[in-house]
């Protein structure tokens, strides 16, 4: 036997098998995504989502209680995801037109490396039933958004500062929806100058 064999059949740690239990619920999580996205939250059921993922629905059913369940991780999971734009913040806030930059490009370059994800989340997200839902879930995270740009705008001296952080999330949220639609004509650099000189 050689040590590589002997090294297959030791026993995992428990954070092995942590690691483990973790990457399946992500794979559940993310395929439910999927399956949701193109068949309809209605339309989904448990047995697709578990064929999707090559596992059993037995097997499903230890991650997860039911559907419902498993929309809830799938926004958990989004939420996280969701907080990582939070990442490019300063800890001081955004205070000069170099930081607003560096945030507008660090948030569209994630956006970027995880586009297949944003697309199916807001194919999801438009679902009449899962609208009412997220928007509760999502309160809290638009709440921060508008209070560190609402601040940055009004250090600016802006005359609406409130409206003025929406009407940037707002275009923030068509250039995402424009790389998604047409990752190749859309002009990014283009786009991301003009912002750059309209709201910085």
């Amino acid at each position: 036997m050689t040590n590589r064999s002997v090294i297959n059949m030791s026993p995992r740690t428990s954070k092995q098998l942590k690691e483990i239990k973790d990457g399946k619920r992500i794979l559940i999580i993310e395929t439910a995504l999927k399956v949701f996205s193109e068949n309809g939250y209605n339309g989904a059921t448990i047995s697709m989502i578990a064929k999707k993922a090559n596992i059993s629905k037995g097997l499903m059913y230890t991650y997860i209680k039911s559907k419902e369940d498993l929309l809830n991780e799938i926004m958990q999971y989004s939420l996280i995801r969701l907080s990582k734009y939070f990442g490019f913040i300063p800890e001081k806030g955004i205070l000069t037109k170099k930081d607003f930059e560096q945030v507008l490009r660090g948030m569209i370059n994630l956006y970027n490396t995880e586009r297949d994800f944003w697309r199916l989340f807001i194919m999801l997200l438009l679902q009449k039933k899962i609208t009412k839902k997220m928007e509760k879930m999502l309160q809290g995270m638009v709440n921060e958004y508008v209070s560190i740009f609402g601040k940055y705008f009004e250090n600016k001296k802006s005359s609406n500062p409130l409206a003025e952080a929406l009407l940037f999330g707002s275009t923030l949220d068509g250039i995402m929806l424009n790389m998604m639609t047409m990752p190749d004509a859309y002009p990014v650099e283009d786009i991301v100058k003009l912002i750059i000189k309209k709201f910085a």
